[in-house]
């Protein structure tokens, strides 16, 4: 299902099988990073770059097929003529370079505002997936207005359209899509959790291999 946020397309989808993807992100090993913006722990020193040993994988082959899945799904719905997937080389069969981390926040973690923009690297689109959330007691996840607040009248402010930040309404299972360039953040986690999330970035798929 795609809803519009200021203007732009957002995906959201359910993966099919949430426990087994919970048990397996669970044996990732995380840490704390200092090339981060937020104060969780993360399976991922910088995107794809692992913490830790070589084979502290958070994404397995199943993991990455749902991914692919709901972001063919989301294309499909939009009309638009592209393969993605979290490869970034552009290889779907490259197990080396996939961009996926896993995020584990806990009471007093956070996430400031950010965006995916990398034009070197090539994203299109990036994505979160709600391992383990709780919707009423872990911390929202937020898009952001792009629209300068200080050229708007107060009485556009009051509508919708011009607020200053969205809260989605995910639950656990949920996986977001959404263009690479769209402001984001996490709130300030009130409870130990965990809140458990997977995210990642798309990039075009340039061989099947």
């Amino acid at each position: 299902m795609i809803s519009e946020i200021y203007g732009f397309p957002v995906y959201k989808g359910k993966f099919s099988n949430p426990e087994k993807v919970l048990h397996y992100i669970q044996e990732c090993k995380l840490e704390k990073s200092d090339k981060w913006n937020a104060n969780c722990l993360i399976s991922a020193e910088n995107g794809s770059t692992n913490v830790g040993e070589e084979e502290n994988r958070c994404i397995n082959d199943d993991i990455f097929n749902e991914i692919t899945k709901h972001a063919s799904e989301m294309l499909k719905e939009l009309d638009i003529n592209l393969n993605v997937s979290p490869s970034e080389c552009g290889k779907l069969g490259c197990k080396e370079c996939r961009d996926v981390w896993v995020n584990k926040y806990t009471k007093g973690h956070n996430q400031n505002m950010h965006w995916h923009v990398d034009n070197e690297r090539g994203i299109l689109f990036s994505f979160a997936y709600f391992a383990k959330y709780d919707s009423e007691k872990d911390a929202d996840f937020v898009f952001v207005n792009p629209v300068p607040r200080d050229v708007c009248h107060r009485e556009m402010l009051k509508h919708p359209a011009f607020s200053k930040a969205v809260k989605m309404d995910v639950e656990e299972g949920d996986i977001l899509i959404f263009p690479c360039w769209m402001l984001h953040y996490v709130t300030t986690q009130q409870c130990e959790g965990p809140r458990i999330t997977m995210a990642g970035n798309l990039y075009e798929i340039k061989s099947e291999e």
